[in-house]
């Protein structure tokens, strides 16, 4: 009777930690995605799967601080917790779900090879900051874009197309970022705006 339950104990043990692989890992940042993905339109639901996303990173950090992992699945664990990191300030940014406040544009990129939106550049030397637009299923997002080597504060000015509504605003934008602006999540048949003006200063 002892030997089973200590067969059965070690089955366990053994099944848990295979169930925390990257492979188990990167299965679950599939389904995060995809129920982005499929839910962009919900602020609520987005704002549930960046805590997710957040959780899962913090999973993962704790299987990497594990001493038995080998070298090539630790290289794999290191990678996707990036990956998922990146995906959860894409959502957090582009999403608007969260307080995220900006993101650097390598990690839209990376969280991108998973998400496949489309990123467009839609006013570009026009002002100090480029002025840049993320589509994904419906959800269009207007970003400003600070691709220089320099911190500004930029104030804007906007407008609805082919309407009155307008909008403005004065933020923080560091080096290499970009930041959130205007979605058409409470209004979708207006996916784009017009910008009047973009200025910026220096920090």
């Amino acid at each position: 009777m002892k030997l089973y339950i200590l067969i059965s104990a070690f089955l366990m043990l053994s099944f848990s930690k295979e169930n925390k692989n990257s492979n188990d890992y990167d299965s679950q940042l599939t389904q995060i995605v995809y129920e982005f993905k499929t839910n962009i339109m919900d602020k609520n639901k987005c704002e549930d799967l960046k805590r997710k996303a957040y959780y899962l990173s913090d999973e993962i950090q704790k299987t990497i601080d594990d001493d038995q992992n080998s070298e090539y699945e630790e290289k794999k664990l290191v990678q996707l917790k990036k990956e998922v990191k990146a995906v959860e300030e894409f959502i957090g940014t582009v999403g608007n779900s969260g307080n995220n406040m900006f993101v650097k544009m390598d990690l839209i990129y990376l969280a991108n090879s998973r998400i496949n939106s489309s990123i467009a550049t839609v006013v570009k030397d026009k002002f100090c900051a480029e002025i840049i637009t993320i589509s994904l299923n419906g959800y269009v997002a207007t970003l400003a874009s600070n691709d220089s080597s320099n911190n500004y504060t930029v104030s804007y000015k906007w407008k609805l197309s082919n309407a009155t509504n307008t909008g403005n605003g004065t933020m923080g934008l560091p080096s290499k970022s970009i930041r959130h602006i205007y979605d058409n999540r409470s209004n979708p048949a207006s996916k784009r705006i017009t910008i009047i003006s973009v200025s910026c200063k220096s920090l």
